[in-house]
């Protein structure tokens, strides 16, 4: 009740020690969370930079031996059909 005694807005409590305590761990450990989370998502970033233009070649690749291996199996299947089935 000791808050109450002094004259302040209702919304805005008086800190008291134990408040201010938590408040500045609460801090620190949001510094380290956001110091980490930069880091990550910087590497990420250069990860990305780095591996986009292989992923695409990679899939496009991909994509392409698929097509050739369907039109293989394709020729093959009415060569003999019961082989590819």
């Amino acid at each position: 009740a000791s808050r109450k005694e002094v004259k302040q807005p209702a919304f805005f409590p008086i800190p008291t020690a134990v408040d201010q305590r938590a408040d500045i761990t609460l801090r620190r450990r949001l510094k380290i969370l956001h110091a980490n989370q930069e880091r990550e998502h910087e590497q990420r970033g250069s990860y990305w930079r780095q591996g986009r233009r292989t992923i695409f070649n990679t899939f496009l690749e991909a994509g392409k031996r698929a097509q050739r291996m369907s039109a293989r199996i394709g020729v093959a299947r009415t060569i003999c059909p019961l082989k590819h089935s």
